[in-house]
């Protein structure tokens, strides 16, 4: 998950004052950032802005740029510091099991992943497994760095700095109390609101932006496939060699399969699982038979290229496998050999009559994607996707992108954007009703809210009976507990949040209930000293009620104490 930290950077730059070494763009708490790290990083943020602002940043807005880039240079520090503080790791199945678990909604929405317009499972979990008909390699790889050891991370913090001894104490006492309450309720439903046509267009051009559309493009695009060559087979054949070699001079199997095999099991150490002996074809199922268990086989010509297995395990009916598979691939002589003939020329075709005609001209398959977000799933190969990404906001529309090779697909892409859509708004008559309710809501919670203000006022100047002529509603809950329920509705975190501000001796105030305003009137306490309290239910109740911005307050502190030195300033 990505945290969004807003402020700015509040730690002073410090320019170092020596001669720079020209590759070296900063230190960052005594590490070394380089030159290319720094202007991938600037690149990104300057890209994001235009794709944000649809036009290029000017000279005051580059420096901000650049000292938001300093600033995630030093989360990104800060993070690995703390994981290697806690010694935090992830595991592959972890990042498996939370990408299974919880899908993110890019892809949730994706047209790779739908089936009659809903989404496949089936087809998610074989890409996340085996990496296709799309390779998530990134995704994981995202969630593997960053998102689950963040995750990690606040509970580490929780554990170790957050929860001190007295926040403990004090949740204990009060799961502990038992509390007589009245609550005087104010419900925001039972006031008329009008709104008038005036109050829903001022309300539509103050609030603008949350009624933008969500930026789109059209691409249109052609793959040119590239067949492998002789010399590319020769190579495959020359590698499955080297690697039955060092098979037999003792390396580890699942290490050479990670380091050479082509297929999406080198992830996994080539670990294949158990496969039914039936599904196998004759020649391969008496080679593994004659393999001994931890053995392997030699060799084997497979679907144009060659596999060596392992065996693991033999049961009646299956056998338990590792495989290292060397698929011939287009080498980088056979891949700029059609770069050099075929995509310069469709270039020059597309640049006279269009990308369709020219495609037609060679028969290859012309390809339009229909509206697609920067982060659609438009193709099986999230790295063309990333690349598109850099290059959107720097081409014009009915321009080509520069052509991408991709391996995955192994074919040539000549991508064209045909229509970039980053800044366009829903027109008032689409959102009317929308805001005519939002306004109605917002008026009736500020005028509940006032009433419950005029009401404890008129309570504060004489407790000794409630105020009349505000219409309110009175619920008592006597002997109220943590697990209280109020107007039938679960009621915990309100009691807690209540319980706490009267132990600190907190002044009175209306809380928010979901939508109704209350004031809670606590006529008894008593504290049950003998009854035991779950820590688990202490941990829970504090975690429960954390400020959801907790994590980017103690970064933002984090990043204040980190002494950042710049040697390179991208403006100067």
């Amino acid at each position: 998950m990505k945290t969004t930290i807003l402020c700015l950077i509040a730690v002073a730059l410090l320019t170092a004052c020596a001669v720079p070494n020209r590759n070296l763009a900063g230190k960052v708490d005594n590490r070394d950032i380089t030159l290319p790290e720094f202007m991938g990083a600037y690149r990104g943020h300057f890209e994001n802005f235009m794709f944000e602002n649809g036009r290029r940043p000017d000279n005051e807005e580059k420096k901000e740029l650049e000292r938001l880039t300093w600033r995630n240079i030093t989360i990104h520090v800060i993070l690995h510091n703390h994981f290697d503080k806690y010694r935090i790791r992830v595991t592959e199945q972890e990042v498996l099991d939370t990408l299974t678990l919880s899908v993110p909604p890019y892809i949730r929405t994706s047209p790779l992943f739908q089936s009659n317009g809903n989404f496949n499972q089936d087809l998610y979990l074989q890409a996340l497994n085996i990496g296709t008909p799309v390779d998530l390699t990134p995704v994981k790889k995202q969630y593997y760095e960053y998102y689950i050891p963040v995750q990690k991370l606040k509970q580490k913090l929780i554990d170790t700095v957050l929860m001190t001894k007295t926040a403990q104490q004090l949740i204990e006492k009060i799961v502990r109390t038992r509390a007589d309450v009245d609550w005087v309720v104010f419900n925001p439903r039972e006031y008329e609101i009008m709104v008038s046509d005036s109050d829903i267009e001022a309300y539509y051009q103050t609030n603008l932006i949350n009624y933008s559309q969500a930026p789109y493009f059209v691409l249109e695009y052609v793959l040119i496939p590239v067949q492998t060559a002789q010399d590319d087979l020769d190579q495959a054949e020359r590698s499955i060699a080297e690697v039955y070699g060092k098979l037999q001079d003792g390396e580890d199997f699942a290490a050479l399969a990670r380091q050479y095999s082509t297929a999406p099991s080198a992830t996994s150490g080539g670990d294949i699982g158990f496969v039914r002996v039936s599904d196998l074809e004759l020649d391969i199922e008496k080679q593994l038979n004659a393999t001994p268990l931890n053995g392997f086989t030699h060799p084997m010509e497979h679907e144009g290229g060659w596999i060596i297995y392992q065996v693991e395990d033999r049961t009646k009916s299956f056998f338990k496998l590792l495989e290292i598979v060397i698929d011939p691939h287009p080498g980088t002589q056979t891949i700029h050999d059609i770069e050099t003939r075929d995509v310069r020329r469709i270039e020059e075709l597309t640049q006279r009559f269009g990308l369709s005609a020219a495609a037609g001209e060679y028969g290859w398959d012309y390809h339009l994607t229909g509206p697609i977000s920067r982060d659609s799933l438009w193709i099986k190969d999230m790295a063309v996707i990333n690349k598109v990404r850099e290059e959107l906001e720097s081409v014009q529309t009915g321009q080509l992108l520069e052509p991408i090779y991709s391996p995955i697909l192994q074919s040539w892409l000549i991508i064209g954007l045909r229509e970039n859509q980053s800044r366009q708004f829903q027109p008032m008559s689409q959102v009317r009703h929308q805001i005519s309710r939002e306004l109605v809501e917002k008026r009736r919670n500020d005028i509940a809210r006032q009433m419950a203000g005029r009401w404890l006022d008129a309570w504060r100047n004489d407790n000794s009976a409630y105020p009349t002529g505000i219409k309110v509603r009175i619920i008592s809950t006597p002997d109220a507990n943590i697990d209280l329920q109020l107007m039938e509705l679960p009621a915990r975190d309100l009691f807690y949040h209540v319980i706490r501000d009267h132990y600190s001796k907190s002044r009175i105030e209306p809380y928010q209930f979901g939508s109704l305003f209350v004031i809670p009137v606590i006529k008894k306490t008593r504290l049950l000293n003998a009854e035991p309290v779950s820590q688990q239910l202490v941990r829970q109740l504090f975690i429960d009620n954390l400020d959801p911005a907790w994590f980017d307050r103690w970064m933002e502190d984090q990043v204040k104490r980190t002494r950042i030195v710049i040697r390179y300033n991208q403006n100067q």
